[in-house]
């Protein structure tokens, strides 16, 4: 069932669900960007698994908000058990917007806007389809605010945007051992 487009949506996270914390970076904006993502596999509040993901946009030259929809899409390309409920931890706005408001009308109206076609089209239909067949809760989260994943998420992705990791997951885990269990 998806259910990624809808804010009412509430997993049970006193059983087996995923928590992932994503963030985004583009320093310049626009610029080199970066993502970061950690993924959590808990049992209620126990966490059974943890792992840091971080990468440079596809393009030298990318935007925040691209940024920002890329950390979720790798995240969620990432999930081994596709049918555990998922908890998305997001600082952006945009994102949140998108994919729990804007999407279902952007769909219907074939990716057009009362303004023009819908900006960044290509990746919303990326998170769409990644979004496909799952139970998701997307959560906003104040950023910069001390919320512990958001912002390891956070240094994931300024890392990134800034070159730290050239060899993805191993250069991840040189610079965070910790943060893998």
């Amino acid at each position: 069932m998806t259910v990624a487009t809808s804010t009412r949506t509430t997993i049970d996270t006193s059983g087996r669900h995923y928590v992932i914390a994503t963030d985004g970076s583009c320093n310049p904006n626009p610029g080199t960007g970066g993502w970061g993502v950690v993924i959590q596999l808990r049992e209620g509040d126990e966490v059974l698994k943890q792992r840091a993901l971080a990468g440079q946009g596809e393009v030298m030259i990318s935007t925040n908000n691209k940024m920002e929809m890329t950390a979720p899409i790798m995240g969620l390309a990432r999930l081994i058990e596709l049918s555990t409920p998922v908890l998305v931890l997001c600082d952006s706005t945009y994102v949140i917007n998108g994919i729990t408001t804007w999407l279902p009308g952007w769909k219907a109206n074939n990716w057009k806007r009362k303004a023009g076609p819908v900006e960044n089209q290509d990746l919303w239909q990326r998170l769409d389809t990644a979004c496909d067949g799952r139970t998701i809760e997307w959560r906003k989260v104040k950023g910069h605010a001390g919320h512990k994943l958001n912002e390891m998420a956070d240094i994931l992705a300024g890392n990134a945007s800034a070159g730290k990791y050239p060899r993805g997951e191993l250069s991840v885990k040189k610079l965070h051992p910790n943060w893998f269990i």
